[in-house]
């Protein structure tokens, strides 16, 4: 519903913290939150920002942070635009001709390769065709090399179970162990993996599963 759901679910990366990154001044590795061009406060105030109001949120690196707004944002921006966009130009006018559709660039298959795990980076499956060709041995290489955001923990979530946040494993449907296990799988046996968060984790496998769940499919 809020900003900050919304970053954790879609860029969890953004939220990563570079910690004290200066004696004298302790909060300039925090992460900063941009208003619409104005300074709101730290990455907590993303949840006060409702996410039918949001037009758009983009991401700046310490370096692009501090070139657009000056030293003291070492832990980078995250800049959210709300609204809609004014329509620019006059209200009514002629409609102009539609513009010849520019020439296609010539074919590159090493940018059509790197588009498509782009693409699929941000998917929840990861399929024989699409890792064919890896170096990697085991899962857990695969995993960091394709989708490194799976391993993302989220620490402790219960006093009572301090393992709960772990990311659990399963192996053809049972239960495998902790991501550690991930090493034990080589990936030649391997024709597909899954990644449950946390909600669709309790919805397969029950409590306990706050840190989401790699599946392992095997030939």
């Amino acid at each position: 519903m809020d900003a900050y759901a919304l970053v954790q679910e879609d860029r969890p990366l953004w939220l990563h913290s570079r910690g004290v990154v200066s004696i004298q001044d302790p909060t300039a590795g925090v992460l900063q939150v941009y208003l619409n061009g104005m300074q709101y406060g730290d990455v907590s105030r993303l949840r006060e920002l409702m996410r039918t109001e949001i037009r758009e949120i983009r991401f700046y690196g310490a370096a692009e942070a501090q070139q657009r707004y000056g030293t003291g944002h070492a832990g980078g921006v995250i800049e959210v635009s709300t609204g809609v966009a004014a329509p620019s130009g006059p209200i009514a006018a002629e409609p102009s001709p539609p513009a010849p559709p520019p020439a296609p660039p010539p074919f590159d298959s090493t940018r059509a390769r790197e588009t498509r795990r782009s693409r699929a980076s941000n998917s929840s499956v990861l399929k024989a065709e699409e890792f064919e060709g890896s170096t990697a041995i085991d899962v857990m290489a695969l995993v960091q090399e394709f989708r490194p955001t799976w391993l993302h923990s989220r620490g402790v979530t219960s006093i009572h179970d301090q393992s709960a946040g772990q990311l659990r494993v399963y192996l053809n449907g049972v239960s495998a162990g902790d991501v550690s296990q991930l090493r034990e799988i080589r990936v030649s046996d391997v024709k597909e993996l899954h990644f449950l968060p946390a909600a669709q984790a309790h919805a397969r496998y029950g409590v306990g599963h706050e840190g989401g769940v790699i599946e392992v499919l095997t030939r």
